[in-house]
């Protein structure tokens, strides 16, 4: 058999490639008149479908995480509710008739529905125009569906929270959501949020919010020309946020809460400029918030009330503010403990040498007082905080300023104030997490008489949290701890709270070792238990109490006729569980108002009686 000439190919294989090349041909030439049928023929119908059925990619969204006490109480959840969305649908619709019928329906004002149906959003996005209807509201709709094009009824989560109007609890700790403001959409938009989605803007809705905040999934739904649904399926399921558990137990702080507000009422009786009181608890030894209270508060479901607008200026305004991480208050002789443990460690006087009280101190041109006209006498550190004398701190000062020897030395003094202060966390952030929180106010005038004004607490203003952290740092032997109130943060399941899993677990952190021999902490330590000893100035607070207390009081001038009353102070004396602060502002001198609180949210935590 003779080979093929170099360059062709042999008959069979030539073969071959014909009828492929034929298959090939025939397949494009079907291909071909398919697609001229579906065009030039079936163009028209699937034109017409594709105009009729349109697929929309809508937002579920997600639970958002639970706040439980200490012992797995919660304080916040998530209740289901109705809610009336708008939805534009195709084609033109008389969205004034549509605002007219459902406002007959809701009992609300037609204008007030048809602002929020035209309310400036993409299309595609649901408005909402009323959350908490009744299940009748519900029935009436569906009953006249035809009439209402675009309007649904869905099925969301409100946030709801333990307490009420008249017993609200946790105001200046838990928060509220709401709308993203219109300032920072933008910047939520970039990450990750809807212009309509709510966020956490006080409290720990805030503090947390990324914890909280859930992850949304979606629904693929078809609709009609008509706007009618379908066909509707969820592509991606929702993820809920992130539960916090609390350091607090919500009995012992609805019972604070209720103490601040039987007793300013009591109060405001026979003192009408007492109107307000501020409480907060911690443990010592691990910075764990036990209470946070202030009255007067308000209940924060309010914030999610249809008629908010309408009740805010009765029952929200001026109530707002955390008073205990935000507001700064001169301390007074709450102060003294402090400034006899830095007269021991710059070595201005001995743990038992005696200093002079006679009532009075002049320095420079001007002469001031001790809150005892006639003096104390002669007294040892531990004397001068039990009968919290004003002169000795006075001369504590100038022995600082080594006046009169050194006229102008004392300007620099005021650096090694600032340097004691702010071991103990006054004039710098505690730490806490709660969003906002206040450094206090810094005095920044340096006269002579300011730095005796110091020592016994009326220069410089601190907020109530720096203050029970002051304490909290004498009582547990100069160790200043962090204070926190969320402990916890645990995996959401909305089936079991047992199949929940420990994500975050918050631990003691201490902050700083003050600066200051324990010997010398442990001095100031015995003179504020005298405090509470006879003739200390808190015997009669807690005179026959069962548990040992160590305490100081304080009354701090405000420039006005009435003076703000403190008492801080821990308890056991010998084994501290709580340090405590109240404070109450134009209370009067002294513990006089502010002792009887502190004593009664004391037998709460203890639990004994009177």
């Amino acid at each position: 058999m003779s080979e093929p000439k170099r360059g062709t190919l042999p008959p069979f294989v030539s073969k071959r490639l014909t009828l492929i090349f034929v298959m090939v041909f025939l397949f494009f030439a079907s291909l071909i008149l398919r697609l001229s049928f579906v065009q030039l023929v079936e163009g028209e119908k699937y034109l017409e479908v594709s105009a009729v059925n349109n697929t929309k990619k809508l937002n579920v969204p997600a639970p958002r995480g639970m706040i439980f006490d200490r012992h797995h109480i919660p304080l916040i959840w998530n209740k289901p509710a109705y809610t009336v969305n708008y939805l534009p649908p195709e084609g033109k619709t008389n969205e004034k008739v549509v605002a007219n019928q459902l406002a007959e329906i809701l009992g609300m004002e037609p204008n007030a529905v048809l602002e929020r149906i035209q309310y400036p959003q993409p299309k595609y996005i649901p408005r909402r125009i009323k959350v908490g209807i009744t299940k009748e509201q519900m029935f009436q709709i569906a009953e006249r569906r035809k009439d209402l094009p675009g309007v649904e009824v869905v099925v969301e989560s409100v946030r709801q929270i333990r307490g009420s109007e008249t017993e609200p609890t946790g105001t200046y700790l838990l928060g509220y959501v709401n709308s993203i403001p219109v300032n920072l959409v933008k910047e939520y938009m970039s990450k990750g949020y809807r212009p309509t989605d709510k966020i956490g803007v006080s409290g720990l809705e805030k503090a947390y919010e990324q914890e909280l905040r859930g992850r949304d999934g979606s629904y693929q739904v078809t609709v009609n020309k008509n706007a009618e649904t379908i066909d509707k399926y969820l592509s991606a399921a929702p993820v809920p946020g992130h539960d916090l558990v609390l350091t607090i137990d919500w009995r012992f702080q609805e019972k604070v809460e209720n103490i601040l507000k039987d007793e300013v009422t009591r109060i405001h009786q026979h003192n009408p400029a007492v109107t307000e009181a501020i409480a907060v608890a911690m443990k010592p030894k691990t910075g764990e918030i036990l209470a946070l209270a202030g009255y007067p508060n308000y209940d924060l479901n309010l914030h999610y009330s249809d008629y908010f607008g309408k009740i805010y200026n009765e029952k929200i305004k001026g109530k707002e503010l955390n008073r205990i991480t935000n507001s700064a208050y001169p301390i007074g002789s709450t102060m003294k403990p402090l400034s006899v443990m830095l007269g021991i460690d710059q070595h201005l006087v001995t743990p038992d040498e005696r200093l002079t009280c006679e009532g009075s101190l002049r320095i420079g041109d001007r002469e001031i007082f001790c809150w005892k006209k006639t003096g104390h006498g002669a007294l040892t550190a531990k004397q001068a905080l039990k009968y919290s004398c004003n002169v000795y701190m006075y001369k504590l000062a100038m022995k600082l300023a080594e006046y009169p020897q050194k006229p102008r030395e004392y300007l620099e003094k005021f650096e090694v104030l600032d340097y004691y202060f702010e071991q103990f966390g006054l004039g710098t952030k505690t730490g806490i997490d709660l969003p906002g929180e206040s450094t206090g106010w810094k005095t920044d005038t340096f006269y002579l008489g300011n730095l005796a004004y110091a020592l016994i607490g009326q220069y410089n203003a601190y907020t109530p949290m720096q203050l029970v952290q002051y304490i909290a740092t004498i009582a547990n032997d100069g160790y200043r701890m962090r204070p926190f109130l969320v402990k916890e943060i645990r995996s959401s399941n909305l089936e079991s709270e047992e199949n929940q899993s420990l994500l975050t677990q918050r631990y003691p952190e201490v902050i700083n070792r003050v600066d200051i021999p324990l010997e010398v902490i442990h001095i100031v330590q015995d003179g504020m238990k005298k405090v509470t000893e006879p003739g200390g100035t808190a015997y009669y607070t807690f005179k026959d109490f069962v548990i040992p207390v160590a305490a100081k009081t304080g009354t701090a001038q405000t420039g006005t006729e009435n003076d703000n009353s403190l008492i801080a102070g821990y308890a056991p004396s010998n084994n501290p569980e709580i340090a405590f602060v109240v404070i109450v502002p134009k209370g009067g001198s002294g513990s006089d108002t502010s002792g009887p609180i502190s004593r009664k949210i004391l037998e709460a935590f203890f639990q004994v009686e009177s």
